[in-house]
């Protein structure tokens, strides 16, 4: 038996042949970067927690045409080629037992697979952080962004099993390396997660 997992539903299908759908989803959360207009409907959903010395502008803009959450390097003559910066989703709730999906569009002249480098004692991964109801921390689930172009943007997705103990949960996205230059840009489009129903 084959396990998927649609945007709607999870289902299996059969030795059959036949799809059988199974748990409705019963938590997602939407943060569509591409259709905010204001910093402060970002800011209900989303929180910029680390910018390594302020080199990085990161705003809602649009870059060839394609709207979203724009990270660019300032303009800082005589200053370290080094950046980095993370960010995240405000924490939602999930069914623990469950199924997820989570979905992110990313466009970019970057190797993004690289985000989990550590250099330095530094790191900042993308991942998603599982936290029990008391906001605990129960399990750091490490993700990568391995689809990336900088034509147009691409969708990474990333699905698996919510933890048995886990009823909420973040996702941050951000990157110590590779380094933003001048020219460098990441453009995030959308964040999208959810998830069925645990099984008991």
């Amino acid at each position: 038996i084959a396990p998927i997992f649609t945007r709607l539903e999870q289902g299996v299908i059969g030795e059959d042949g036949a799809l059988r759908i199974g748990p409705k989803v019963v938590s997602s959360t939407t943060i569509d970067f591409a259709k905010m207009d204001s910093a402060e409907k970002l800011s209900e959903k989303w929180t910029i927690t680390n910018n390594y010395g302020n080199k990085l502008e990161i705003a809602l803009g649009k870059r060839d045409g394609k709207s979203g959450l724009l990270v660019t390097r300032r303009d800082q003559p005589n200053t370290l080629d080094d950046t980095c910066f993370f960010m995240g989703s405000k924490s939602f709730a999930v069914a623990h037992g469950g199924r997820f999906r989570l979905s992110i569009g990313v466009c970019s002249d970057l190797n993004l697979d690289q985000v989990t480098y550590r250099g330095w004692g530094e790191s900042r991964p993308n991942f998603i952080m599982w936290m029990d109801e008391n906001d605990n921390d129960v399990k750091q689930e490490f993700i990568t962004l391995p689809r990336v172009r900088s034509d147009r943007a691409s969708e990474n997705v990333i699905t698996g099993d919510v933890p048995p103990n886990a009823a909420k949960a973040y996702i941050q996205l951000g990157a110590d390396a590779p380094n933003l230059r001048s020219w460098n840009f990441i453009l995030y489009t959308h964040v999208d997660f959810e998830c069925t129903e645990g099984g008991g």
